[in-house]
């Protein structure tokens, strides 16, 4: 018989493994966006000032109720109806008092801020009515009054402090005004006595505090 030939041992390569294709992972859970309205509402105090001339320096009580929007780092829009009183003792027997209602409107163009502390530089316009009225006493049997149109503008800064857990803020402010009808007089008749000018120039400093909406 003839002789069995052997099948030639084959060259062709092994197959590779494969590995597993990994497994698709959910993505992570986007972030919340960051805030970018806020919104205030608060109660300020303080004190106006004003000089009349070298011989007398004007302090006024100011009382005010406020609200106030927010944009990210970028502008603050401020209203405030607010109630400025001043009492004058002019002479012997005759007091006078002068009193602001007005409401105050301030754009801030930016804010420097961060987490818990921002700094407005404000433009402000102050709109209202200014009255002065004598107080009956011994040489003052008519307490007439007069009042008039109120108007001022100015610049303001103010430096808030807010809570990281609370929704609650304080803040401080000074400023500068230059009222509109300055050199207007209130005078006492018979004797005739000047009770007040307005200046040409007003200063102001107080302190607010409220809560934050959102």
């Amino acid at each position: 018989a003839p002789p069995r030939s052997e099948p030639a041992p084959s060259t062709a390569p092994l197959p590779l493994p494969v590995a597993p294709k990994p497994e698709a992972k959910a993505p992570p859970p986007r972030a919340p966006a960051p805030k970018t309205l806020r919104a205030r509402m608060g109660f300020g105090g303080g004190y106006g000032t004003s000089l009349r001339g070298p011989e007398r320096f004007l302090l006024a009580q100011q009382g005010s109720l406020i609200a106030q929007l927010e944009w990210g780092s970028g502008p603050a829009l401020r209203v405030a109806a607010h109630l400025d009183q001043q009492e004058l003792t002019v002479d012997a027997g005759r007091v006078a008092e002068l009193r602001i209602l007005g409401v105050e409107s301030s754009v801030c163009p930016l804010q420097l801020r961060s987490d818990v502390v921002a700094l407005y530089p404000c433009a402000v316009v102050d709109l209202g009515s200014l009255r002065g009225e004598g107080q009956l006493g011994d040489n003052l049997a008519s307490a007439n009054g007069d009042t008039i149109f109120w108007a001022s503008v100015g610049a303001e800064v103010r430096g808030l402090v807010e809570s990281e857990t609370l929704p609650i803020w304080l803040e401080l402010r000074a400023g500068v005004g230059f009222p509109l009808v300055a050199t207007h007089k209130f005078v006492f008749r018979k004797p005739e006595a000047l009770v007040y000018e307005v200046p040409h120039v007003t200063g102001v400093g107080g302190a607010a505090f409220g809560v934050r909406f959102w």
